[in-house]
């Protein structure tokens, strides 16, 4: 029973430690001051004017606004990300969107709460695991008592053996 719940704690823990630390507010395009990181979600119509700009049909766009007209917004798409280690790496894209086009503008904010409860849980993690490496002993050595390495105090999930 406590392997079990030992296992779900483990779960728990790592799975809460690789959340994202962001959220996204829902803001009016015409607030948004440039350079500002956003979620774009597109109607049907601006899918299809930036696909010709990605390559693709998306209908959500990760973007930084940038200077606009009043009757637009412009948003600049990172289309690098796919090419790694080229010349193509840091190709960037304007795109142009009348506000029809767009249903819904989503501000990204760092979020206090889920950046803590990452750490925490990331902290927990790397507390099991190092709780669960241990030193083998040497079958050579005289029988005697080993005050020097005792075995793990926590929790028995799995072991990793060093030495």
């Amino acid at each position: 029973m406590v392997r079990w719940k030992s296992g779900l704690v483990l779960l728990l823990s790592g799975s809460l430690s690789s959340t994202a630390c962001v959220t996204y507010t829902e803001v009016d395009a015409s607030v948004v001051p440039a350079m500002e990181e956003v979620r774009v979600r597109l109607t049907d119509d601006g899918a299809v004017r930036a696909a010709r700009h990605l390559g693709r049909l998306r209908t959500e766009l990760d973007a930084e606004v940038a200077l606009r007209p009043p009757d637009s917004v412009a948003v600049i798409v990172w289309l690098g990300k796919h090419y790694p280690g080229t010349q193509f790496e840091n190709v960037r894209e304007t795109i142009v969107l009348p506000r029809r086009e767009i249903s819904e503008v989503h501000r990204r904010e760092l979020s206090a709460r889920r950046t803590a409860v990452a750490l925490i849980g990331a902290g927990a993690v790397f507390a099991l695991l190092v709780d669960q490496i241990f030193l083998q002993e040497n079958p050579n050595r005289p029988p005697e008592v080993d005050d020097e390495n005792p075995p793990p105090a926590g929790f028995r999930i799995l072991r990793i053996p060093i030495g």
